[in-house]
């Protein structure tokens, strides 16, 4: 496509934005599906009801303007879906592939924040006051998905450090235990040691004394 004016860039990106929101109307409930959290599967099944309704402001604004979009598919889209499919096939189910996913989701937003804001801007210098409101609507909603994820992620994030402590802590109470037992172990030996040394002393001591009880009866004979 050749673009020559902001009118062109406005189609172009447009179409781009448009062939995003149809990738990401199929990715999304694969990533409810594979989220452990039901709160983040239930926000990924409220963003695709988003995706939906944005997709219509686009028809919206392709009626009022008069234009025709250009049949392109978004390369950045793409890649970012792509991504989402790794964390899927690659972390296992959990809160780790939670935190995982809501960094994919999150890396989509602000793709689609940057899209529409720009969108917004060259409507706004094409004089289309009706596709500007439309693309604002886009992007607050944007925004707002964008600010709930970021909140999860602080949750998840705290949920997955949870679960690593408590394999930490695990790990630490088996080399605890190990180490106390091998204390008295050694407490053991060392108190075993002392007994026979004491031992020791005493039968000395009785030698000791016998011996000189034999000393001197011999004395009492002579």
């Amino acid at each position: 496509m050749s673009v020559k004016t902001l009118h062109d860039l406005f189609v172009h990106d447009l179409s781009d934005i448009y062939s995003a929101e149809k990738q990401l109307s199929k990715a999304l409930p694969k990533m409810a599906r594979a989220a452990t959290d039901p709160m983040l599967a239930q926000a990924f099944t409220d963003h695709l009801a988003e995706t939906h309704g944005q997709i219509e402001r686009i028809d919206q604004i392709v009626e009022s303007m008069q234009i025709k979009l250009k049949r392109i598919k978004c390369a950045a889209m793409e890649g970012l879906v792509e991504e989402g499919k790794e964390v899927i096939e690659e972390v296992e189910e959990g809160p780790v592939r939670d935190a995982a996913l809501i960094g994919a989701a999150q890396k989509v937003e602000h793709y689609e924040i940057a899209s529409y804001g720009t969108l917004a801007a060259l409507a706004k210098h094409l004089d289309q006051p009706d596709a500007v409101k439309l693309l604002l609507e886009t992007l607050q909603e944007e925004k707002s998905t964008d600010d709930k994820l970021s909140k999860m992620a602080e949750q998840g994030g705290g949920n997955a450090a949870a679960a690593a402590g408590k394999e930490g802590g695990d790990t630490s109470k088996a080399s605890g235990k190990d180490a106390g037992s091998a204390s008295k172990a050694i407490a053991k030996d060392d108190g075993d040691a002392s007994k026979a040394t004491t031992g020791v002393k005493k039968s000395g001591d009785a030698a000791t004394t016998k011996k000189s009880s034999d000393t001197g009866s011999s004395k009492k004979a002579a």
